[in-house]
């Protein structure tokens, strides 16, 4: 019986003891200290994750295409970008844009990367390339002439007719800037190269060198879109 009150008693003692330390000041002190340590550890927890998926985050890249340089920088770092030319091409003969204008771009516009990454541009080069002219007098027509000239980026200008006993039709000379030229006579890719051809006239006049004879000059008009 004796053992039962201990018991009994030892048990009243600690759950009055419990009672009286989960009413006291210390015990709540101590409820709101974990407390404020389990708030600032999630307040934490959750602006690292929120600053490390906006790290993350992609965005679309802008259209450089058709800009020149400075603008494609200018573009490209607003939104956060950086680009890097890695190539450069001779303009284009039947469409010819500035020199420094963006052609070509990787990676293309619209395109999902990180913020900081750089894109790589084509442009077209700054300085025009020079060919060397091929040895048309002599030996080739007109539409030859056009066939060799072309790879090269080179265009026919103005023809002028050299009144001629025979040779119908060839090449006599090639004149550029007002100077006759030379094949292997170097021009920038684009230029027009004006042509002296011989023709053989009803009353066979003899030709004569092209800077002492006075040609016959005449447009042709399938030469104008060149």
């Amino acid at each position: 019986m004796n053992y039962q009150q201990d018991n009994n008693m030892a048990f009243r003692n600690f759950f009055r003891n419990l009672w009286d330390y989960i009413t006291s000041t210390i015990f709540w002190k101590a409820v709101i200290k974990i407390f404020i340590f389990v708030a600032v550890v999630l307040l934490l927890t959750s602006l690292y994750l929120r600053l490390y998926t906006r790290h993350g985050k992609e965005y679309l890249t802008p259209e450089l295409r058709g800009n020149t340089l400075p603008q494609a920088y200018n573009i490209a770092k607003d939104k956060g970008f950086k680009i890097k030319v890695i190539d450069s091409i001779d303009n284009s003969t039947e469409n010819p844009l500035p020199p420094g204008t963006v052609v070509d771009q990787s990676p293309p516009a619209n395109f999902n990367i990180k913020k900081g990454r750089t894109i790589f541009v084509t442009i077209i080069a700054y300085r025009v390339k020079k060919v060397p002219l091929p040895d048309l007098p002599g030996y080739v027509s007109i539409t030859q002439a056009e066939n060799e000239l072309r790879p090269l980026g080179l265009k026919i200008g103005k023809i002028t007719y050299l009144p001629s006993y025979k040779d119908d039709g060839l090449v006599y000379a090639m004149i550029y800037n007002g100077d006759t030229v030379q094949p292997g006579y170097k021009v920038p890719k684009g230029s027009k190269i004006d042509l002296v051809v011989l023709k053989v006239m009803a009353d066979s006049i003899v030709a004569q060198p092209v800077d002492t004879m006075k040609a016959q000059e005449q447009e042709s008009p399938m030469w104008d879109e060149f």
